[in-house]
């Protein structure tokens, strides 16, 4: 009789519960690691090859630097070799919005080559710069450069490092 009792309880309880039932969903989560692609528009050419300079020579070039991909900051940097004709050379850089040397600029760095920081000389990021900044180098070896330079070299690298943000 107990067991009777008991089964006719269970009968009532299930019936009577809430017969209402709802779900939801959010499937196919997914993530993929997005990418970052820094390129210039001289493809890893020299800015300057210059040959036979003399006294009061001067020359420029402007690159364009573009990041792709995820947001990142962009920071430049340089290595200066022979220093020895590189101490008498003047080296200025600065970097302007967009794909022209033109237009409002930051000034980056003005000294000798020979003084050009191998540690960080310029950022930018990209969130507030945008993905195409390009640098304007200019160069100088001065006047009163002395006959002890003749045949003296000086090379530099110019490095732009990306890191996402």
């Amino acid at each position: 009789m107990i067991g009777g009792v008991l089964l006719a309880m269970l009968m009532i309880m299930t019936v009577s519960r809430a017969a209402f039932v709802d779900t939801t969903e959010n499937p196919g989560n997914t993530w993929t690691a997005g990418a970052l692609e820094l390129t210039d528009n001289k493809n890893g050419t020299a800015l300057f090859t210059v040959a036979d300079m003399a006294p009061g020579h001067t020359g420029d070039n402007c690159i364009e630097v573009t990041k792709s991909g995820v947001d990142a900051d962009i920071v430049l940097s340089g290595t200066a070799t022979n220093t020895a004709l590189g101490s008498f050379m003047t080296l200025s850089v600065t970097r302007y919005p967009g794909a022209t040397c033109t237009g409002t600029s930051a000034d980056v760095y003005s000294g000798t080559l020979a003084g050009f920081p191998t540690g960080i000389t310029d950022s930018w990021d990209t969130t507030v710069d945008g993905n195409l900044n390009s640098y304007y180098f200019e160069w100088t070896f001065p006047q009163d450069a002395t006959n002890g330079l003749q045949n003296a070299t000086a090379g530099a690298s110019f490095l732009w490092t990306a890191t996402s943000n």
